[in-house]
């Protein structure tokens, strides 16, 4: 046998089941494992014209070699083109609420996994990630290099919305924040109460911070989700997408803690969402009864969330 064919066996009888391989070959022709499964075989070949000696030797190598190189095929290696980029749940929540060609200007954006996610998969063309800190800083630049969009993305360290105006963003991204943080960052860039630019806002706590803030700025929530992660209620995480509307409007403190969508929407995570601010209130109530402080707000706020979810069962 001839050295070209015993390498053209070892490689079809390895990967001949391989989910690559079935796309690549069968009926559903995904160009990008085509495009992988090309250039592997060509390697494949030239290192066989390449090296001589016995058959055992070159089966002990290659099997060691494609051994190597199968999880990746397994999991659906793909093209520069087309590869993706895993997102948590909470980051790919904010994604889903990016406008399809905007132009993301991500506060905060900690390794740029966000901006470097959203070029990846072409939903955005162009991005400016910045960090008040030179280590995420650092990270997200190697990241973007990484996945070769230095032509795409940005990498910049800048306190907030600090000279993000020059970049023309159409969508803003804060993410990870305190609400209070990000309600504060927003206030110090007037320049973003213009309708034609989305805000992606992700609170880590005081969710009815910022939601009270943007109420009375003018900013109308176009949408909002509850995700949880890993099913813990420790990682509910509340996303928002907003735009200036230029009158402020009033919201009761069950919609500035869950959610005026939300509470509509009265999903699981969001039953889950609210018992969780309830166990929270209980915890305070508890406390001033111990020392003797007034809770009748947050009792009044427990009973309208208890008889919520039992409108909602």
């Amino acid at each position: 046998m001839s050295t070209g064919c015993f390498f053209k066996e070892i490689i079809f009888a390895q990967f001949w089941d391989s989910p690559c391989l079935v796309k690549a070959c069968g009926k559903e022709k995904n160009p990008q494992y085509i495009y992988f499964y090309r250039k592997f075989l060509g390697f494949s070949l030239f290192c066989s014209d390449l090296w001589r000696g016995d058959n055992t030797t070159l089966y002990t190598f290659y099997r060691k070699f494609l051994g190597f190189l199968n999880p990746f095929f397994q999991k659906g290696f793909k093209s520069p083109k087309g590869q993706k980029m895993q997102l948590d749940t909470r980051l790919r929540a904010a994604a889903e609420m990016i406008p399809r060609g905007a132009r993301l200007a991500d506060i905060g954006s900690d390794h740029a996994y966000l901006p470097i996610a959203l070029c990846l998969e072409n939903k955005i063309e162009y991005a400016r990630a910045s960090d008040i800190n030179e280590g995420p800083v650092s990270a997200a630049r190697a990241n973007v290099k990484k996945n070769g969009l230095t032509d795409k993305i940005e990498v910049t360290r800048a306190d907030g919305l600090e000279g993000a105006e020059r970049f023309e963003p159409d969508c803003i991204a804060v993410l990870g924040m305190g609400g209070e943080l990000i309600a504060s960052i927003l206030d110090k860039a007037k320049w973003i109460k213009n309708g034609k630019i989305t805000l992606v806002l992700q609170p880590m706590t005081h969710a009815e911070i910022l939601a009270r803030y943007l109420a009375e700025q003018g900013f109308a929530i176009l949408d909002e989700i509850i995700v949880c992660d890993g099913g813990r209620d420790d990682r509910i995480y509340r996303v928002i997408k907003a735009s200036f509307c230029g009158e402020s409007y009033e919201i009761s403190e069950l919609e500035a803690l869950i959610g005026r969508i939300n509470l509509d929407r009265g999903d699981n995570v969001t039953h889950a969402l609210v018992e969780k601010n309830i166990r929270i209130l209980q915890t305070r109530i508890d406390g001033k009864a111990v020392s003797g402080a007034d809770a009748e707000h947050e009792k009044s706020l427990v009973k309208e969330m208890k008889t919520y979810l039992e409108t909602k069962k």
